[in-house]
């Protein structure tokens, strides 16, 4: 009943956020995802719905937040080329940080290779590491799980549309990644461990995130190469298990006051002199 009661809450505040999107044999604005849902008689698409269950779940549980110092080591990825600025690659790096929960960084580099790149990524502060290279005499994506080491080579993946192109590197980027860290056969629905062939089997992905049988291989795989995930929970969770950082917005303190706040009715006991307590 409490489950059915919350459901009900929140698709109150969805249909309240979205009062203005559909009314009834209204056309409805083109989601993302071109899929659509109804609540009642709204019509929303699938991406206004998650927006809004976000916005709703962040007022009860102030969001996520990681338990500092709890992740250790880091995925490097080594910027070894030209044709793409690092600003196009970061995409790919937040999308490991955000669903694997593992420190991240991006080390501009100068020439690397098969033989230096294990060297190269330990240098950089890294466990494990992915190289993008601009190389015509290598394939486009190269992979030793055994090494924790992953190599895209731009050169295999250009294209007259540089939106492809740049989308092409930083699917193989995760792939890679995926290949070095032990996860890179749990191939899953539209994300992006799947068989590739050729770089147009690239432009097909329709999602550049992992799906979430890797996400629960990566915490038993990940380990085996020196690197621990961060803690991460709901604020609301962080605040009842001691650990949440200061708050930094209303949710949050709200969060914290209501966590921290002393019992109007706190519980007593008495001594009792029969058991000396």
């Amino acid at each position: 009943m409490k489950k059915l009661t919350v459901l009900a809450a929140m698709a109150l505040a969805v249909l309240s956020v979205h009062s203005e999107v559909a009314q009834t044999n209204d056309v409805a604005i083109k989601g993302t995802d071109g899929d659509f849902v109804k609540i009642g008689n709204k019509t929303i698409s699938r991406e206004q719905l998650k927006d809004s269950l976000g916005r709703v779940k962040y007022k009860r549980t102030g969001g996520y937040v990681r338990k500092e110092g709890s992740a250790k080591g880091c995925f490097v990825l080594l910027n070894a080329q030209g044709a793409l600025p690092a600003s196009e690659l970061q995409m790919a790096v937040a999308v490991i940080d955000r669903q694997v929960l593992i420190n991240t960084k991006i080390v501009d580099s100068g020439p690397v290779g098969i033989a230096t790149l294990k060297n190269a990524i330990a240098e950089a502060g890294g466990e494990v590491g992915v190289a993008v290279v601009d190389d015509e005499s290598l394939p486009a994506l190269l992979g030793a799980p055994e090494e924790g080491w992953g190599i895209v080579n731009v050169a295999k993946l250009r294209h007259e549309d540089n939106p492809v192109f740049a989308a092409r590197v930083r699917r193989e980027i995760l792939r890679a990644f995926g290949l070095a860290a032990g996860a890179m056969y749990a191939a899953q629905g539209d994300f992006v461990l799947q068989p590739v062939r050729k770089p147009s089997d690239l432009d097909k992905l329709k999602r550049e995130e992992f799906g979430i049988i890797m996400r629960r291989i990566y915490p038993l795989s990940l380990p085996y190469y020196g690197i621990t995930p961060w803690q991460q929970a709901t604020y609301l969770k962080a605040c009842e298990e001691g650990w949440a950082p200061a708050p930094t917005n209303d949710v949050q303190k709200a969060i914290w006051d209501q966590t921290h706040a002393i019992p109007k009715n706190p519980m007593k006991i008495e001594f009792d002199p029969k058991k000396g307590r």
